[in-house]
């Protein structure tokens, strides 16, 4: 049994979904509590498997995502993510990689990655960078 994840966000009068997938429950209960506190409503995927699955059945204009996941890790949901549509919003949220690694972020960004934030994170650096994508 697997859960989704969409955050809705009031933007100029218009809705937004966003999609988080992430293996770890603790991130994906952290996450979703910035963003439920900010007022939206939220569900989570937890692989890259489930992920592409709801992007290919709806219509999504932000992804959050890890990178280091089972099933389908974080550079192959990318590579499909930009088969899909080239032009999604993407968040990687990661701890494996540092993100003052240039060769990552720039691999990241290559694959469609918008923006990349270290694990662990503040509150107000994740939501300034959603505001940011989607405004």
């Amino acid at each position: 049994m697997y859960s989704w994840s969409y955050f809705i966000f009031q933007r100029d009068g218009k809705m937004a979904k966003i999609l988080i997938i992430d293996d770890e429950k603790i991130i994906r209960d952290k996450v979703g509590k910035i963003l439920k506190d900010d007022g939206n409503d939220v569900l989570v995927a937890k692989d890259g498997i489930e992920g592409i699955n709801i992007i290919k059945n709806d219509i999504i204009e932000l992804v959050i995502m890890d990178v280091i996941m089972p099933k389908k890790g974080g550079i192959e949901t990318l590579m499909e993510l930009q088969n899909i549509t080239k032009n999604m919003k993407i968040i990687i949220i990661t701890g494996k990689v540092s993100q003052e690694s240039d060769a990552f972020v720039n691999l990241v960004k290559n694959f469609g990655a918008s923006v990349v934030i270290n694990k662990p994170f503040k509150r107000e650096l994740l939501l300034d960078a959603v505001h940011k994508l989607l405004n």
